[in-house]
C-alpha cells in the first residue's frame, strides 16, 4: 500500500500538468494575434547605413551586412487628392 501512494500521486501530478499545457494554446491567441499586426511595409534605411558605413571606414574597418537594418514605411493613402 505504501508503494503505491507515491505512484499515484505522481501519475495524478502528471495528468494535472497535462491538462493545463493542453488547455488554450494557440488557438485562443489568434484574434489578438491577427489584430495586432500593423500594416506597412519595410525598406532598407539606406541613411543609417550610410552613417555606419562612413563611420567605419574612417576606422578604417569593414563592414558586411548580414541583417540590413529596415525601416517601416506606410503605404500612401489613395484618397490623398487635391
Amino acid at each position: 500500500m505504501n508503494s503505491r501512494l507515491p505512484v499515484a500521486l505522481a501519475a495524478m501530478a502528471a495528468l494535472v500538468l497535462a491538462a493545463c499545457a493542453s488547455s488554450g494554446g494557440m488557438v485562443s491567441r489568434q484574434g489578438s494575434a491577427q489584430s495586432s499586426r500593423v500594416t506597412g511595409t519595410f525598406k532598407l534605411d539606406s541613411r543609417y547605413m550610410g552613417v555606419v558605413e562612413q563611420t567605419a571606414q574612417d576606422r578604417g574597418v569593414y563592414v558586411q551586412w548580414i541583417n540590413p537594418p529596415r525601416k517601416r514605411v506606410q503605404p500612401a493613402l489613395a484618397s490623398a487628392g487635391p
